[in-house]
C-alpha cells in the first residue's frame, strides 16, 4: 500500500512541474503567435487595398470601353456585335464577367449566355438608366443611345480579402518552436493520459445518452488503450446497423398496411424493390417493381423467384447471394420484353443480399434505363452517321483533285468539270459542319440570328444553283415556283439558307429517280414569306410526322436504311425557322410524298425594294 501511494505522489508531482512548464512556454507561445499576427494582419491588409485598388481601375477601364462600343452596335441595331464582346472580354480573363443591361429589358448580352434574359433588341426602352449602386467586387458604367434609351454595363471582378489564413501560418510558424519544447518535455506523461482521458470524455457522452460511433471515436495514435476503444465502439456501431436492417425488414414483412411503416415510404419510390427469403419467395415488393416488371403487385406476392424474373442470369444470382455465407452485391442489365422483337423497356437489377440472425434475405432494386440507353444509342449513331457524312465529301474532293491533276491539263472541260465538283462537295461539307456547330449552339440554348435584308431572288437563285446537278443526277424534276416580284425581307441569311438546304437537301435525298422536287414560294402584300418544299418521294408515316423534328432522330423505315443523315437537319431548320418568328409545318402521305412548309411572318422592308 505504501509503495502504491508512493507511485501516486510522484506521479501528481511529475504532472503538476510538466503543467507548470507547458503552461510558461505555451504563454511565451501565445504572446509571439498574437504579435505575428497583428504585424500580417496590418500588411495583409495594406496589400488587399492596393490590389483591389488597382482591379477596380481594370474593370473602370474595361467597363467604359465596353460602354462606348455598345452604345455604337446599339446605334445601329448590332445586337451580335455587342454579343460578340462578351466572347472576347471571356477569353481576355481581365474580369471575371461582363453583363449589358437595358432597364425594363433585361440582360441582352453576357459573357455567361445564360444570364441572358432578353434575346431580342426593342424599338426602344426606358429613358434613364436607373444604374444601381455598385457593390465590393462591380463596377458600372452607364451609356445612352440617342432617341432608343439608355443602360448600363456592368462588370464582376475578383474582390481580394485578406488571407487570414496566410496570417496564420505565419504565426503558427514563431509559435511551433515554443510549442516543440513543451511537446519533448512532457510527451511521454502526456501519452497514456491523454488517451484515458479521451476515453474518460467519450463515457461521459455514452452516459448522456450518445450511440454515435463518429462522436465516439477518439483521436487515433494515442496507444493501444485508444486502438482497443476505437475497435470496441466500431463493433458495437456494426451491431446498431445489423440490427436496423433486420428491423426494417420485419417491419415490411408485418406492416404492410400501416401508412406511417417503412413499406409506405418504399411505395412512393421510382425504383422497383423486392425482397425475398432465404428459400427465394416474396416476401415484399413495391408497386414501381410491378409496373418495371410488367406485371400487377398482386400476382408478385409470395411468388418464387422463377415466376418473378424469367431471365436466367437474374435467376442465378439470387440464388447465389442467398446461399452464399458473405454478404454479395452484384449488377445485372436485362430487357424486358418478347423474344426476337424490340424490347420494351430495358432494366437495371442490382442484387444484395443480407442476414439478420438466422434469416437471409435479398433484396433488388430495380432501375429503368431505358431513356439512358436509346440516348446513348442515339449519339453513338449520330457520331457514326457523322463520321459517314464528312467521309463521302472528302473522298469525292480527293478523287477529283487527283483527277484534275492527271488529266485536267490536257482537258479544259474535264478540269472545269472537276472543280465544279469540288466547288459543290466543299459547300456541302461546310454545311455539314455548320449544321454540327449549330447543333452545339441549340444544345448550349446560344444560337441566335442577326438579321438584314436578304434578297430572297438571289437566296432562291443560289439555293436552284446549289442543287441543280444532283437532281439532274438522279434524274429528278427539279421545279422553283416563284412569284414575279420576289421581296427583300429583314432575316438572317445565313441561318435561313441553311434551313432551305436542309429541306431541299432532304427532298432529293427521300425521293426516288423519276420523281418531282419543288419549291414554291408565296408573298402576300405585308405578310411575310411563306416557303412551300414539295416532293413526290417515299412519304413519312404519320405517327412518325411529330418526331422527325427531334434532334438525332431518323424515321423507322427500312427503306432509308441505306440512306445516310445525321438526324439534325429538320431539328435545326424548325429552330431557324422559330428564331425568325415562324414555324415548320408538315404533310405527308405513304409512298405519295411530303410538303415542309415555312412560315416567316418577316415584313418587307419596304415596296420600293423589290427585285425585279
Amino acid at each position: 500500500m505504501r509503495a502504491y501511494i508512493d507511485r501516486l505522489i510522484a506521479g501528481a508531482s511529475e504532472a503538476g512541474v510538466s503543467r507548470w512548464i507547458s503552461g510558461a512556454v505555451g504563454g511565451v507561445a501565445i504572446l509571439l503567435v498574437f504579435s505575428v499576427m497583428t504585424a500580417s494582419m496590418w500588411t495583409n491588409r495594406i496589400a488587399s487595398d492596393r490590389t483591389n485598388a488597382e482591379r477596380t481601375r481594370t474593370a473602370q477601364g474595361v467597363a467604359e470601353i465596353v460602354a462606348a462600343r455598345t452604345d455604337l452596335a446599339l446605334r445601329e441595331s448590332d445586337i451580335g456585335t455587342v454579343r460578340r464582346q462578351m466572347i472576347d472580354i471571356q477569353a481576355a480573363r481581365l474580369v471575371s464577367a461582363c453583363h449589358v443591361v437595358l432597364p425594363g429589358v433585361g440582360v441582352i448580352a453576357s459573357s455567361d449566355p445564360q444570364k441572358i434574359t432578353a434575346m431580342e433588341l426593342p424599338e426602344s426602352w426606358s429613358g434613364v438608366a436607373a444604374t444601381p449602386e455598385p457593390t465590393p467586387g462591380t463596377v458600372r458604367v452607364p451609356f445612352n443611345v440617342p432617341g432608343r434609351g439608355a443602360g448600363f454595363v456592368e462588370i464582376e471582378y475578383e474582390h481580394a480579402r485578406g488571407a487570414f489564413a496566410s496570417v496564420l501560418a505565419r504565426a503558427g510558424i514563431v509559435g511551433l518552436g515554443a510549442i516543440v519544447g513543451v511537446w519533448f518535455v512532457f510527451r511521454r506523461i502526456r501519452g497514456r493520459l491523454a488517451a484515458l482521458a479521451s476515453i474518460g470524455t467519450a463515457l461521459g457522452e455514452v452516459a448522456q445518452g450518445e450511440r454515435r460511433a463518429g462522436v465516439l471515436r477518439v483521436a487515433d495514435g494515442q496507444g493501444p488503450y485508444a486502438d482497443a476503444w476505437n475497435a470496441l465502439i466500431g463493433e458495437r456501431d456494426e451491431q446498431d446497423r445489423t440490427i436496423a436492417e433486420h428491423q426494417t425488414v420485419v417491419a415490411a414483412m408485418e406492416a404492410p398496411g400501416e401508412s406511417g411503416s417503412v413499406v409506405a415510404v418504399c411505395d412512393t419510390l421510382t425504383h422497383g424493390l423486392v425482397v425475398l427469403d432465404a428459400s427465394g419467395e416474396v416476401v415484399y415488393v413495391n408497386g414501381a417493381a410491378g409496373v418495371l416488371l410488367g406485371r400487377h403487385r398482386e400476382d408478385l406476392a409470395k411468388a418464387t423467384t422463377d415466376q418473378v424474373f424469367q431471365d436466367e442470369g437474374v435467376r442465378a444470382t439470387i440464388k447465389a447471394c442467398l446461399e452464399s455465407e458473405m454478404p454479395v452485391r452484384k449488377t445485372i442489365e436485362i430487357a424486358r420484353g418478347e423474344a426476337g422483337q424490340d424490347p420494351d423497356a430495358e432494366l437495371r437489377l442490382m442484387i444484395r443480399s443480407s442476414e439478420t440472425g438466422n434469416d437471409r434475405f435479398a433484396g433488388v432494386l430495380i432501375e429503368d434505363i431505358t431513356q439512358q440507353r436509346v440516348a446513348d444509342r442515339s449519339r453513338n449513331s449520330f457520331v457514326a452517321q457523322a463520321t459517314h457524312e464528312l467521309r463521302t465529301p472528302l473522298t469525292n474532293i480527293r478523287l477529283y483533285v487527283e483527277q484534275a491533276v492527271d488529266e485536267g491539263e490536257n482537258d479544259p472541260k474535264l478540269r472545269a468539270q472537276a472543280l465544279n465538283v469540288i466547288n459543290s462537295e466543299a459547300r456541302r461539307l461546310e454545311r455539314i459542319v455548320a449544321d454540327m456547330l449549330s447543333v452545339a449552339e441549340i444544345e448550349a440554348g446560344s444560337l441566335s440570328i442577326r438579321t438584314g435584308d436578304v434578297r430572297t431572288d438571289a437566296l432562291f437563285s443560289d439555293l436552284q444553283h446549289d442543287y441543280e446537278a444532283q437532281a439532274a443526277e438522279k434524274t429528278i424534276e427539279m421545279v422553283f415556283d416563284l412569284p414575279p416580284k420576289m421581296p427583300v425581307i429583314r432575316a438572317d441569311r445565313d441561318r435561313l439558307g441553311q434551313a432551305l438546304h436542309n429541306l431541299v437537301g432532304n427532298a432529293l435525298k427521300y425521293t426516288p429517280p423519276g420523281g418531282k422536287v419543288t419549291v414554291r414560294v408565296e408573298a402576300p402584300e405585308n405578310s411575310g414569306l411563306i416557303i412551300h418544299v414539295i416532293d413526290t418521294g417515299i412519304g413519312i408515316d404519320p405517327e412518325e410526322c411529330g418526331r422527325i423534328f427531334d434532334r438525332f432522330y431518323r424515321a423507322n423505315d427500312r427503306r432509308i436504311a441505306h440512306v445516310t443523315g445525321s438526324g439534325l437537319g429538320l431539328a435545326l431548320a424548325r429552330e431557324i425557322a422559330r428564331l425568325h418568328g415562324g414555324d415548320i409545318t408538315v404533310e405527308s402521305k405513304m409512298d405519295e410524298g411530303s410538303t415542309f412548309t415555312i412560315t416567316l411572318p418577316c415584313p418587307e422592308q419596304s415596296s420600293s425594294q423589290r427585285a425585279a
